[in-house]
C-alpha cells in the first residue's frame, strides 16, 4: 500500500472509532483545531526519529506541525529541509520513537493518559516536547509531575530523580527539581519504600540532601541513606548486629560521598542516640568529631545556612526548622498584621474558675518586653502525645498541668489524622488548665496551618483575630484538658484526641469543624538561648 494511503488509512480507523463512540463534541474540537489536517489529502513531511538500531519513520501533515511549533516553521523551511520528491525529510535523532508517537498523540487527539507513562518515559517526553517547543505539553507534563498525588509519583520517584536531577541550569528542569525535593520532604516513604531505591544514583541522593529546599528531617534522611547503602550490596544483612568487620567496611565505602551531605547539627538529640550511633562506624572521625561538638557544646555554630543559627530546635516530629522559621516571622512581624480588638471588659464570674490571676498591668509589661526581639529563638518541647502511646488519664493531666501551663510563649501544634497537614497556635500568654474560664487571647496570639506540611505560600495560613472581637463577651464551658484559643476556634482534647476548629474570633485556617488528630507537641519558645 502507497505510504500515503496507509497513513490515511489509520486516520479513518481513527475517525470511525470516535464516531462509534459517539464523541461528536470530542470530535469536533479536533477538527476545529487542526481544520488544514483534515482538508489535505496529502502527508508532505516523512520524520525518521531515533537512532539506530531504533529508528521509526512518521509521516505528518505540515500544515499541523507548523501550526503547533515554532521549531517546525523553522526546521521545515525551504533553507533546512531535505525533499524526496513531494515529500520533506526531517531527521530527529535526539528523540525516541515511542516519545515522538505520543507526542503526536498529543497533537492530533489531545487524550494521553499520563498515570499510564512510566517515568522515564515522561522524563522524555517533557524533553522531547522542549526541543520541538510544544510548550502546552510541557506544561501539562510537569503540572503532572509537581502536582500527582496518586501512587504514580511514588511508583515512579527514583525514575524521575535520575532523570531531573543532573546539573542543568534550564529553568524548567530547575523547577521540576525543586518540587521533587519538596514532595519527597513531604513524603519520605517514596524513598523508604521504593523497590527501586538500590537504583538511585549516588549523584542525585547527593543533589536532593545537599538542596536547600530539603525540610526533611534529618533523621529520616539518615534513614534512607543508610537504606540506600545497604541496598547497593547483595550480601548485607538487614539485622546490623550480626554484621562483620568487612560488613561494616562494605555500607562506609558505598556511603563514604554522601555521608557528609547529612546535616548532623539539625538532628535532635533523641534521633542522634537512636538512629546515628548504632551507624556510627561509617562516619568519618572529622565529622563524628564535629557532631559530638556540636551537641555538647551550644557555642559551635552550625555549618549550615543561617537558618539553623537563628532557629533551635531540638526535637520534633511534627516540624522541621523551616516551619520553625515561618512561625517565628509570623510572631516578629506581628504589628504588621495585628488587626485592633476591643478592650476586655472585666468578668469578676471568670475569676472564680480560672487558676492563673489575670493581671492587665503585667500582661501589657510582658507584651512590650517582647517588641524587640534577639535574632535567635529555642524551641524546647514541652509536652507531646499521640494516639499510640497516650499515658494514663490521671498522669496525662498531671504532666500536662506541670509542664504546660501557665508558660509565656506557648506554641502547640497537631497533625490532622489521614493527612499531612499541620495545624496549630501561638499564645504569648502560655495555656491555661481552667475548664470554665473565658479564654483571653493576647492581640499577638494567633492559628495557623501547613495544609499537607508544605512551605508554599498558598499552603501557609495564619489565622488572626478578628477585627472587633471581644473574647470575654462570650462563654462556653469546655469539659476537656488539652489546648484551646479562643471560645473552639482552636480546641484540642488531648484524652480522646478531637480537635474543634469553629472560627468566631479568629480568622480562619482550615475546613473541616471536627476531626481527629494523630498527635500533639507543646513547645515554649525562649529567647537568648
Amino acid at each position: 500500500m502507497d505510504v500515503n494511503l496507509e497513513s490515511l488509512s489509520r486516520l479513518s480507523l481513527n475517525l470511525l472509532d470516535y464516531l462509534q463512540n459517539n464523541d461528536y463534541e470530542y470530535l469536533s474540537l479536533i477538527t476545529d483545531s487542526f481544520p488544514e489536517y483534515y482538508s489535505r489529502k496529502e502527508f508532505d513531511v516523512t520524520l525518521k526519529v531515533g537512532q539506530l538500531p531504533d529508528v521509526e519513520e512518521f509521516y505528518c501533515n505540515s500544515d499541523v506541525l507548523i501550526s503547533q511549533s515554532q521549531y517546525f516553521r523553522t526546521a521545515l523551511s525551504h533553507d533546512y529541509i531535505t525533499k524526496d520528491g513531494n515529500s520533506m525529510i526531517l531527521e530527529e535523532p535526539m528523540v525516541t520513537p515511542i516519545a515522538f508517537r505520543i507526542l503526536l498523540r498529543f497533537i492530533y487527539k489531545n487524550d494521553v493518559d499520563l498515570n499510564t507513562l512510566d517515568g522515564a518515559l515522561v522524563i522524555n517526553l517533557i524533553k522531547a516536547s522542549e526541543h520541538f517547543g510544544l510548550n502546552d505539553i510541557r506544561n501539562e507534563l510537569q503540572h503532572h509531575i509537581i502536582e500527582c498525588k496518586s501512587t504514580w509519583l511514588q511508583n515512579n520517584i527514583v525514575k524521575l530523580i535520575n532523570g531531573f536531577f543532573i546539573d542543568d541550569s534550564d529553568e524548567l528542569i530547575k523547577n521540576i527539581q525543586n518540587n521533587l525535593v519538596i514532595k519527597i520532604s513531604n513524603n519520605p516513604e517514596y524513598l523508604l519504600e521504593s523497590n527501586d531505591l538500590d537504583k538511585l544514583k549516588e549523584s542525585c541522593l547527593v543533589m536532593i540532601l545537599s538542596d536547600d529546599h530539603l525540610f526533611m528531617n534529618q533523621g529520616i534522611a539518615w534513614d534512607i541513606l543508610m537504606l540506600w547503602g545497604i541496598r547497593q550490596s547483595q550480601n548485607l544483612k538487614q539485622n546490623i548486629t550480626l554484621w562483620s568487620f568487612g560488613d561494616w567496611s562494605v555500607l562506609k565505602e558505598a556511603v563514604k560521598n554522601v555521608v557528609v551531605h547529612i546535616k548532623f547539627d539539625r538532628i535532635s538529640r533523641n534521633d542522634f542516640y537512636a538512629r546515628i550511633i548504632p551507624y556510627s562506624r561509617v562516619i568519618p572521625h572529622n565529622l563524628s568529631c564535629h557532631t559530638l561538638k556540636h551537641y555538647l557544646d551550644k557555642d559551635v555554630k552550625s555549618r549550615y545556612n543561617d537558618i539553623f543559627r537563628r532557629v533551635f530546635l531540638d526535637d520534633s516530629t511534627l516540624m522541621n526548622h523551616y516551619h520553625a522559621d515561618v512561625i517565628l516571622k509570623w510572631i516578629d512581624n506581628r504589628q504588621k498584621n495585628i488587626v485592633p480588638i476591643k478592650k476586655r471588659k472585666s468578668i469578676k464570674f471568670r475569676r472564680l474558675f480560672t487558676f492563673r490571676p489575670f493581671n492587665k498591668k503585667s500582661r501589657r509589661k510582658s507584651i512590650k518586653q517582647k517588641q524587640q526581639l534577639p535574632n535567635s529563638r529555642k524551641f524546647n518541647l514541652l509536652c507531646r502525645i499521640t494516639s499510640q502511646t497516650k499515658e494514663d488519664p490521671n498522669t496525662f493531666i498531671k504532666n500536662y498541668k506541670e509542664n504546660c501551663i501557665n508558660r509565656p510563649n506557648t506554641l502547640v501544634l497537631a497533625k490532622v489524622h489521614g493527612s499531612n497537614t499541620i495545624i496549630g497556635g501561638f499564645s504569648p500568654n502560655g495555656l491555661e488548665l481552667d475548664y470554665f474560664s473565658f479564654c483571653t487571647p493576647a492581640e499577638s496570639s494567633f492559628l495557623f496551618c501547613f495544609n499537607n506540611g508544605e512551605l508554599n505560600n498558598d499552603d501557609c495560613i495564619i489565622g488572626r483575630m478578628k477585627n472587633g472581637s471581644d473574647v470575654g463577651g462570650s462563654y462556653t464551658s469546655c469539659l476537656w484538658v488539652g489546648p484551646r484559643f479562643g471560645n473552639k476556634d482552636l480546641a484540642i482534647d488531648l484524652n480522646t484526641m478531637k480537635c474543634i476548629c469553629q472560627p468566631q474570633f479568629y480568622n480562619s485556617i482550615y475546613a473541616d469543624k471536627e476531626f481527629i488528630i494523630d498527635e500533639c507537641e507543646i513547645f515554649q519558645i525562649n529567647n537568648n538561648c
